[in-house]
């Protein structure tokens, strides 16, 4: 996940201060945790230390207390067209299950087919979550909701593909008692 590139997006829309991407972070990313205000502020240190964000005067308030507002830079914003035209790359062992399933023929089958019904119910109940959750999105939540189509369409795909895992495990236990 890029923290660092989705606040470029958001500064590359308009000034911000800490708080308002916060807030704007965990609107755009409806099914993700909410981001911490730790996160939040050792991300900006790390953009202004970079060079992809400055700090501009907030000349609406000039009590001592002043917010710090943030602007990108001409860097920050090549950096943000940069990543946005990358293609993303494809891990073949995203997760613990991919190695699991690597090691079938050499750890307990029981065991193996019982994580993999764990996590096939635990991915239906999240497809569940996620449908509920797109069903109250409003229009204008455009990026939220195809985040979650997204999800929702992997969601689907690993719920059969772990139906197919099963099958081929059950497949070669018979076979090894034959």
């Amino acid at each position: 996940m890029s923290v660092k590139h989705l606040m470029l997006a958001m500064f590359a829309q308009r000034d911000m201060y800490g708080y308002e991407i916060k807030n704007m972070y965990d609107t755009l990313l409806v099914v993700n945790e909410n981001l911490n205000f730790g996160q939040v502020y050792s991300t900006l240190a790390r953009l202004l230390r970079d060079g992809l964000i400055i700090q501009i005067q907030d000349s609406e308030n000039e009590t001592q207390d002043e917010k710090k507002i943030y602007r990108i830079t001409k860097n920050g914003s090549d950096e943000l067209l940069h990543w946005v035209s990358q293609a993303d790359n494809w891990n073949a062992y995203p997760d613990n299950l991919s190695y699991k399933l690597a090691a079938c023929r050499i750890i307990d089958r029981d065991a193996l087919l019982s994580s993999i019904e764990a996590y096939r119910v635990g991915l239906v109940q999240k497809m569940s979550e996620l449908t509920k959750t797109q069903q109250r999105l409003s229009d204008e939540q455009v990026g939220a909701s195809l985040v979650i189509e997204r999800n929702i369409f992997r969601l689907e795909s690993d719920i059969n593909w772990l139906a197919l895992c099963i099958d081929k495990l059950n497949a070669q236990v018979e076979n090894d008692y034959s």
